[in-house]
């Protein structure tokens, strides 16, 4: 009895809610040795990724034979960072201009190093409701 009213609770919520409450997480991440760079705070602001946006990514990233599944997990954290962060968007051209390069990813590489890419996508994907346990997962 206390599952179905628990069941009820919840359908009751989600048919009395409104829908711009479920709006996507975000939150500002510092890049500490940006900051340092530019003398002053250097901080992306990132969301999380709704559904369409992580399968498109998965397809894209994802390649499957007869056997076995080849995931390029540099172009999963790349592809993540590009939809996650808001702030400043990688995919501005006026931006890409400035450092001299022609595609988000390459942004990506040129500002950060391996380890902020990892952080910003570690962020980016708790945000999008994946913990440790479910990272890991995803990469097995």
């Amino acid at each position: 009895m206390v599952a179905a009213t628990k069941a009820k609770n919840a359908l009751s919520l989600l048919l009395n809610s409104k829908m711009d409450i479920m709006d996507l997480p975000k939150k500002s991440v510092e890049i500490p040795r940006l900051s340092q760079s530019f003398g002053e705070k250097m901080e992306f602001t990132i969301r999380a990724l709704n559904n369409k946006e992580f399968k498109n990514i998965q397809d894209l990233a994802i390649k499957f034979d007869k056997k076995d599944a080849d995931i390029d997990t540099s172009l999963v954290q790349s592809m993540i960072l590009i939809e996650g962060i808001v702030e400043p968007s990688l995919k501005d051209k006026e931006l890409r201009e400035k450092f001299g390069v022609a595609t988000p990813i390459d942004l990506i590489e040129k500002l950060l190093l391996p380890g902020e890419i990892l952080h910003l996508y570690n962020q980016i994907s708790e945000l999008s409701g994946f913990g440790e346990d479910s990272i890991i997962q995803i990469k097995n």
